[in-house]
């Protein structure tokens, strides 16, 4: 009797710990789940690419190689990629709203939410979630992840605002302003015409590891004096850092009459060692609004011109750009030999 009633006590015991071990598995799973729909934090350099979906349909790629982000396959800005990475990796939940507003958020979501997603370096999806509207205050934005159907309230921790405006932007807004940059300073010739000061325009040709200065036109005097070629080298650090934009200017309503009817101030031309070659026409911003004062070359381009609308690569990209960025560009053919 005593045997029997052990063998139903260990029984009993046995069957106990069973379920009790199940039911913390089954805790363990909601757990997880929980943290998992809450989770929208990503290391970033697990990233290799994002898809931004906005309700219209419209889909921008954004793709990592090395340190360098692209959008569709154009080199993005500095702080446009540095936003991005930060709503990746830093986002967090913050709270989870009240349950009597849980169906607006979700009617919300459903009208307007972006869909992100992050892939890894084997394509597999990593985070895949929803960037909803924003609160009163617009203090935070809603997410959902894709998936589960209860939204929260996340952040950057210590950021006044919301997430939402750096997965949607203007086409433009995304890009690089750089016009050009060779920072492998691989370039093999530049020209700079000055179609009103012809005998200011030069170009320089790489021979033997060093830019020689050579007049553009054949009928401009020939400087016989010894070119400096430190004064030289300064000049072609401004290419290897890079012309940069204040704007993009690809709607301007007068863009096609600009480039087919006015003068360009300046012509650049550049070649690289791959015979690639890239062109800016500077059309002077000042005659284009019919301001007081025509530059001609850069001895007196400053007291007229504070900037320049540029022609990339025969209409590729039409931009704005300043002056105090131009002039390190705006030489003369005696510059050299000073």
């Amino acid at each position: 009797m005593k045997k029997t009633l052990l063998l139903l006590g260990l029984l009993v015991l046995a069957i106990g710990v069973y379920y009790y071990l199940d039911s913390a598995d089954g805790e363990d799973e909601k757990i997880a789940a929980i943290q998992s729909e809450r989770n929208f934090s990503i290391d970033v350099e697990e990233i290799s690419k994002i898809t931004i979906t906005e309700k219209s349909g419209k889909v921008n790629t954004l793709t990592r190689e090395g340190e360098i982000w692209k959008v569709n396959g154009k080199r993005m800005s500095r702080n446009q990629a540095f936003l991005i990475e930060e709503a990746m990796e830093r986002v967090k939940m913050e709270s989870i709203p009240p349950k009597k507003a849980n169906e607006n958020i979700m009617k919300t979501i459903g009208r307007i939410g972006i869909l992100v997603r992050a892939y890894g370096k084997n394509d597999e999806v990593l985070r895949s979630y929803y960037v909803g509207g924003v609160p009163q205050g617009e203090r935070g934005t809603y997410y959902l992840m894709e998936g589960y159907s209860q939204p929260y309230l996340v952040n950057i921790p210590g950021m006044e605002g919301s997430t939402r405006g750096r997965f949607i932007k203007k086409d433009t807004d995304w890009l690089d302003r750089a016009m050009f940059r060779f920072p492998d300073k691989n370039i093999e010739y530049v020209s700079i015409e000055y179609p009103r000061s012809k005998n200011s325009s030069f170009k320089l040709i790489k021979k033997g590891g060093e830019f020689i200065a050579e007049p553009l036109f054949s009928f401009t005097p020939v400087i016989t004096s010894p070119q400096n070629q430190r004064v030289t080298e300064d000049y072609m650090e401004g290419y290897y850092a890079g012309f940069f934009t204040e704007a993009y200017q690809n709607e301007h309503y007068l863009k096609d009459s600009i480039t087919t009817y006015m003068n360009p101030y300046m012509k650049m031309r550049i070649v690289d060692d791959q015979s690639d070659t890239t062109s800016l026409d500077l059309y002077s911003y000042n005659e284009v609004n019919d301001f007081q004062g025509e530059a001609t070359g850069p001895s007196d381009v400053s007291k007229f011109v504070e900037r320049y609308y540029v022609d990339v690569n025969d209409g590729e990209k039409f931009m704005l750009t300043q002056h105090v960025l131009a002039k390190k560009f705006l030489w003369g053919y005696d510059y050299f030999f000073k």
